[in-house]
């Protein structure tokens, strides 16, 4: 009897939805004639094979292990995507971003790890979604290329043990320190 129920319900919400949309005007996906609606936005279509990609080192930003090409700043938000790649071993000490961020690995395999966190394996085909002022690490384990999106505008704020602040080349020194202790 509940299932009998649940059934008339989802089927009475259907017609519902079926006739506030048909007195809105919309029509039905399937419909020959359906258009897209028009662009609202500002975008513009972009398209880059591998050997159109100008990766550049950011060393204010990045280790010089990593390279970047910035491929496109959202106009409205501030929000970048960037494909960042390292030819070896290369590691992104503790660190967080003021915005969202999602992150895809194209190649190769990283480490990434939250403050006091558990040490997380990512493969190629990974995908991570890490919300702003998160405490992370990001350590490529040989060479690799990853896709980032942030939310809005993109900055890196690297932090030691206790949470402050610190500049790139303090950062590098610790997690150097902290690479050479392990097993």
């Amino acid at each position: 009897m509940t299932t009998l129920r649940t059934l008339f319900g989802c089927l009475l919400c259907s017609v519902l939805l079926g006739s506030l949309a048909a007195q809105n005007g919309e029509t039905s996906h399937a419909s020959n004639n359906a258009k897209p609606p028009a662009s609202t936005g500002t975008a513009e279509t972009i398209m880059k094979n591998p050997s159109e990609l100008r990766f550049a080192p950011s060393p204010a930003i990045m280790p010089d292990c990593f390279v970047a090409a910035l491929e496109r700043i959202d106009r409205a938000t501030g929000g970048a995507t960037i494909i960042a790649k390292s030819d070896g071993p290369c590691i992104l000490p503790f660190h967080w971003h003021n915005s969202d961020e999602q992150i895809t690995v194209v190649s190769g395999e990283v480490e990434m790890q939250m403050k006091d966190g558990p040490l997380m394996k990512m493969e190629t085909g990974a995908y991570l979604y890490l919300p702003a002022k998160t405490v992370h690490t990001w350590v490529c384990t040989g060479p690799c290329v990853h896709f980032v999106q942030s939310m809005g505008p993109w900055n890196v704020h690297y932090v030691n043990a206790a949470g402050d602040e610190i500049p790139l080349t303090e950062a590098l020194k610790l997690a150097n320190v902290a690479q050479a202790r392990k097993p």
